[in-house]
């Protein structure tokens, strides 16, 4: 029947995860700046933004990327077109999924995103959240307790056992940490097992401690095969060196995109920019992207212009490293065996100790066979009709606020 929102998955597999390969061709992001229209003949068009500019590159599952940047670098924009949510400006370019173009039942079916700010009922426990996620989003045939296994299962994957049955909580009652609250939030984008997770800013208001716990169970989730990206402000050394791939944004545009740890490093270091007083790769990283360090820049590289944003950039284009970049987005593009695609990956990455990485790979699938086409999926790839998803959704609203004394209290109160 019609109207279900939410995509099934299939029954989750205990193996290795095969993720998305994503490919960005010439990406670019335009919005028009606000204000009124005016009557005003020169003043009829409004001038335009360019929030992303012309990004070209591949996104390879296996590895944690890092979306890094000063703030208004576009980290949150790229993030959002990459995983269709965002809605206004006007895209161009493409962005393909295993050498596909993407689908709404794709997005819907093999994605998940980790929002930063956490919406989740306070007087839930972790346990009946994550189970409420299982009954709105695996399909109505799995019997009810095949989905709490599969709760249990991601509980148990993020750390959430003792937790599991505290509840939520909120400014007003104690619950969770903040660590565990975050958690909760990337096992319930795991309940369907998707091939791909985005993640905005998953360490915002954690201290350094737990936000290196997170981030470890999310590294955790990418070496099991996944694509995951995600943008992070300021990480710590210990956080940073988790990154197997770093994506940096200079004004909308790329300043480096390739491998993490020492490698981006050494890339920016070769561009001139000392590395001296530094505990912290990232930190070096936005201070040199970020500005206020272009006497440190040598005469090799200021090729005339005396623009600090418009020479990183610049240097990143000349470089071998976007040419690798776009040779891997082209043969995508022209339909290149994606073996033989991934063959220039991993041996490129060779020196850099990737077995881990190789394994996952190779137990893709090409493109993930044809069933992966969600082009010519009917409306049985629903997990639920609409009719069961309200019933769902007002059933558990229900059990919501007669669990909150709140609620409880002032319906008491007006019956007195």
């Amino acid at each position: 029947s019609k109207g279900g929102g939410v995509i099934a998955h299939g029954a989750p597999s205990s193996s290795l995860s095969a993720g998305i390969t994503i490919s960005l061709h010439d990406l670019s992001l335009d919005i028009e700046e606000g204000g009124w229209p005016t009557l005003c003949p020169r003043r009829k068009k409004r001038a335009k933004r360019h929030v992303l500019k012309g990004i070209t590159g591949v996104i390879w599952p296996g590895s944690m990327y890092a979306l890094l940047g000063p703030s208004g670098a576009g980290k949150t924009s790229l993030l959002d077109v990459i995983s269709g949510r965002k809605t206004t400006g006007n895209i161009s370019g493409q962005v393909l999924f295993d050498g596909k173009e993407r689908t709404s039942l794709r997005l819907k079916r093999d994605t998940a995103y980790v929002q930063q700010q956490d919406a989740l009922l306070s007087s839930f426990t972790v346990f009946e959240c994550i189970v409420f996620t299982a009954m709105l989003k695996l399909p109505k045939i799995m019997a009810y307790v095949d989905k709490r296994s599969r709760a249990l299962e991601v509980i148990e994957k993020m750390g959430l056992f003792k937790a599991m049955n505290t509840k939520i909580g909120g400014p007003l009652n104690r619950g969770v940490s903040g660590g565990e609250l975050k958690r909760v939030s990337i096992a319930i984008g795991l309940i369907n097992d998707p091939q791909c997770l985005f993640l905005d800013e998953p360490t915002s208001g954690l201290d350094s401690a737990i936000a290196l716990d997170v981030m470890e169970a999310v590294k955790a989730l990418a070496d099991e095969g996944r694509t995951v990206l995600c943008t992070i402000h300021q990480p710590s050394a210990a956080i940073f060196d988790l990154f197997g791939a770093a994506i940096i944004l200079r004004a909308g545009s790329v300043a480096y995109f390739g491998e993490g740890r020492s490698q981006v490093k050494d890339y920016f270091v070769a561009q001139g920019h000392e590395y001296k007083g530094y505990d912290n790769v990232a930190e070096y990283l936005l201070e040199t992207v970020g500005g206020g360090v272009l006497a440190a820049f040598t005469p090799r590289v200021t090729t005339g212009s005396s623009s600090e944003s418009h020479t990183i950039i610049t240097a990143y284009k000349s470089s071998q490293l976007h040419a690798r970049n776009v040779l891997w987005a082209k043969n995508i593009l022209n339909n290149v065996d994606m073996s033989s695609v991934r063959s220039m990956q991993l041996e490129a990455e060779a020196s850099h100790g990737k077995s881990a990485r190789s394994e996952v790979l190779d137990s893709m699938r090409s493109f993930r066979s044809d069933t992966s086409d969600t082009s010519v999926l009917s409306e049985s790839a629903y997990s639920n009709s609409f009719v069961s998803e309200v019933s769902i959704m007002v059933g558990f609203r229900g059990f919501a606020s007669w669990k909150d004394p709140q609620f409880l209290g002032t319906r008491i109160g007006l019956a007195l």
